[in-house]
């Protein structure tokens, strides 16, 4: 096989051409996409909840879309260290819109929640268990009290 034969350079996988590159790109777009963010996403997000919160999270599945801008989390739930459910869903499913960056704002195309729960208990002390979700405290450290402000929401 000579590369240098016209028949072959004018084919569509010559690694010289700009369209193989595209090919290349896109696939691993997708692989990264479909198959690696997925993996890495449920497990940023149970990690988070234990190390943040100090709470058990769970999430069964995690199917993210990059070509439609889409995310499904399926299973999702926190638990109080005593075991008592706290939160949970069954289904989340998101469609982000490109339109964001002409927006400036977080655009939201759909937004689906099946079966959401939230159990709310006031302790002996008067304190609402959802108190949790908000983190262990941080005692000693300053207040931030520069804030940069919640980010535009737009959901078509």
């Amino acid at each position: 096989m000579n590369w240098r034969d016209p028949r072959y350079r004018d084919g569509w996988l010559d690694w010289r051409r700009k369209r193989f590159w595209a090919w290349v790109l896109l696939l691993a777009y997708a692989l990264v996409g479909f198959v690696i963010a997925p993996w890495i996403l449920r497990s940023v997000i149970v990690n988070t909840i234990h190390d943040q919160l100090a709470l058990k999270g769970s999430l069964d599945d995690v199917d993210l879309n990059p070509f439609a801008l889409s995310l499904r989390l399926r299973g999702f739930g926190i638990d109080e260290p005593d075991g008592a459910t706290l939160v949970k869903f069954d289904d989340l499913y998101v469609n982000f819109e490109l339109s964001s960056l002409l927006h400036r704002a977080w655009t939201f195309g759909e937004i689906q929640l099946t079966n959401p729960f939230v159990r709310v208990e006031r302790s002996a002390q008067g304190q609402l268990n959802l108190v949790a979700l908000a983190g262990p405290e941080k005692t000693g450290e300053p207040a931030d009290t520069e804030s940069s402000g919640t980010p535009a929401l737009l959901v078509e």
